[in-house]
């Protein structure tokens, strides 16, 4: 898949419907998390099919995630993709983590967006995650303190 003629497609799109940078975005992230899906698959495949799309479509998420805004632009689709996505609901904690691990959602934009969080059902879903990313920020804080 070369990135850059999807890139140019969506780009063209946005400015043939007049579509904002955080619309183009939410809808890459959908797009790509649910191309070709299955949502009656057990958790498991499901998180595997999530897997295989992000990785088949890294650059294309790199593009549009290179600022931090483009990072709370993704973020900021994530409570429609649970609602509309039922199945996304018990595994959104993993796929947030697959794109944390792919370099494409920071852990700052995470924490950020997670603080201003208003679905309480979605917000405790990814408390584990978020815990786990809140403790390695502060070990993060800690070794860079002990090197000063």
């Amino acid at each position: 898949i070369v990135t850059d003629n999807l890139v140019l497609e969506i780009n063209s799109s946005k400015h043939a419907w007049n579509t904002t940078l955080c619309e183009v975005n939410q809808c890459v992230l959908e797009s790509v998390l649910t191309l070709n899906l299955d949502l009656d698959l057990p958790a498991a495949k499901l998180l595997a099919h999530v897997k295989n799309n992000i990785g088949k479509f890294k650059g294309l998420l790199d593009k549009y995630s290179k600022s931090k805004s483009g990072e709370d632009y993704y973020l900021s689709a994530i409570p429609d993709l649970v609602k509309r996505y039922p199945p996304f609901m018990d595994t959104m904690a993993k796929i947030l983590h697959l794109l944390y691990d792919a370099d494409i959602l920071g852990e700052s934009s995470i924490l950020s967006w997670s603080s201003k969080l208003q679905d309480m059902t979605l917000k405790k879903k990814l408390k584990a995650f978020l815990d786990w990313l809140e403790e390695d920020d502060d070990e993060s804080s800690e070794e860079e303190s002990d090197s000063d």
